[in-house]
């Protein structure tokens, strides 16, 4: 975690590494199988953060986001095969993501109040968080035999609430600046 000024562009290439071309690699391996045996359903893990942004974690979110759009795509290139694409997008998950494993480099003066603070309210809810994994891997196997399962499923009581905020407040800015978004023409 650290601010977009702060981090290092090797370490945000790592995370979109580690978030987003794994999903790109993987997805690769499987389709040739899926597409042969006529069916098939991938599930890709991203996160509430692909919906949304927060201080901090620009890296992380912005393969999350890409995880996202990468996966809206590949679900309408793979439909004519029946093959399903469902993306997860959990919010706290109890695992030690932003506990002790969480390494934070120094976060510098002009970013202590965003970046900062933000670090500080994940560590304090480290433990905490409302979704528990092993409920997750039974949201997934509900899923797996779906005939039409979504392609995006936000997982968890934060994930519903910040994600709807999200939404909606995307929407609010679209309605508001429409007239200016129709004076293109």
């Amino acid at each position: 975690m650290a601010a977009v000024e702060d981090i290092d562009v090797q370490d945000f290439r790592a995370q979109v590494d580690a978030n987003l071309l794994s999903v790109v690699y993987v997805s690769k391996t499987v389709l040739p199988i899926l597409r042969q045996q006529k069916s098939g359903h991938i599930f890709q893990v991203s996160s509430l953060g692909g919906r949304l942004g927060a201080p901090g974690l620009s890296a992380y979110q912005c393969a999350k986001w890409a995880v996202g759009g990468f996966s809206t795509v590949l679900a309408q290139e793979v439909a004519p095969h029946n093959i399903k694409i469902t993306v997860l997008e959990p919010g706290g998950i109890r695992t030690d993501w932003a506990g002790s494993s969480m390494q934070t480099p120094v976060v510098s003066e002009p970013y202590q109040q965003t970046v900062g603070a933000f670090i500080e309210f994940l560590r304090s809810s480290s433990g905490s968080e409302p979704s528990i994994p092993s409920k997750i891997a039974d949201i997934v196997l509900k899923l797996i035999d779906e005939k039409e399962p979504p392609l995006r499923l936000l997982i968890g009581p934060d994930a519903v609430e910040y994600g709807g905020k999200t939404g909606e407040a995307l929407t609010a800015s679209d309605k508001k600046w429409q007239p200016l978004s129709l004076s293109s023409s």
